[in-house]
């Protein structure tokens, strides 16, 4: 009768624990269960505790990581829209001098239709001048253009690297978080079979609880192994990114949360 009442008051305690986690853990063991445990199931609650921990503190690292990017992230979109008005302002430059030149040549035209011999010196030199400075500033505009082109063209690299390691370092922290999913279940599974051990408890209902603790840790290692090949095929999207970025800029840093920012990148 003692033992029944025992399992109850554990199967009340794993509610309620479910229920404050809010969609957490399905199965726990009350923290008041295991504070009268000594010796060596004692050990192994503090060693499982501080493995709970370290994952969390994991978890807290991939957030700050995910939100550098992010504002990474946003500092290259704004980059790129500075690239991209560059080339705008360059091309307006060679219109305008294309319209120059056109007006110049069509008043030296005039000049010349009006008196052909009289003005002819005059009309070859205007043409003249016209050609060697406004040819001059569509040179000059075309080269502008040329290099804000390029500059676009690293800017946008630049940008899909971070937007690569971005989605790199959330699918670290999903992984980080999978592996804290895993570490608290299998704390609570050595908290539970510590209690069971320290009661000396038995019987078909210890054994089907200790089945579903059991079964909480699988669930969540095969939830782990995905979150861990996601991270992965992420890791090597991120290392075609680079390796495209760095065909058309100086090589970036090896640690990835040191991606230099777009205005060091030009050349």
């Amino acid at each position: 009768m003692q033992t029944k009442t025992l399992l109850l008051a554990l199967t009340l305690a794993l509610v309620s624990m479910l229920t404050a986690c809010g969609g957490g853990l399905s199965y726990t063991v009350d923290e008041d269960e295991v504070k009268g445990l000594s010796g060596e199931p004692a050990e192994r609650v503090k060693a499982s505790r501080a493995e709970v921990a370290q994952a969390r503190a994991v978890v807290e690292d991939a957030k700050k990581e995910q939100k550098e990017s992010e504002k990474r992230v946003d500092t290259m979109e704004k980059s790129v829209d500075k690239a991209g008005d560059a080339i705008d302002k360059a091309e307006s430059k060679v219109d305008k001098a294309e319209t120059g030149l056109d007006d110049a040549m069509e008043k030296a035209e005039q000049k010349r239709d009006k008196a052909i011999e009289q003005a002819k010196a005059t009309y070859e030199k205007e043409v003249a001048d016209a050609k060697t400075k406004f040819g001059a500033e569509m040179k000059t505009g075309n080269a502008e253009a040329a290099l804000a082109k390029k500059d676009l063209s690293v800017k946008e690299a630049q940008q899909e690297f971070e937007e690569a390691l971005l989605a790199e370092r959330e699918a670290r922290q999903e992984a980080a978080k999978a592996k804290l999913d895993v570490a608290q279940a299998k704390y609570e599974l050595t908290k539970f079979d510590a209690v069971v051990a320290a009661k000396s408890k038995s019987g078909p209902s210890v054994t089907e609880d200790r089945l579903n603790f059991q079964q909480q840790v699988t669930d969540y290692e095969r939830a782990l192994l995905e979150k861990e090949r996601n991270l992965s095929e992420r890791e090597k999207a991120t290392a075609r990114k680079r390796a495209a970025y760095e065909k058309l800029a100086p090589p970036l840093p090896k640690k990835d949360g040191d991606a230099p920012q777009a205005d060091e990148k030009k050349e």
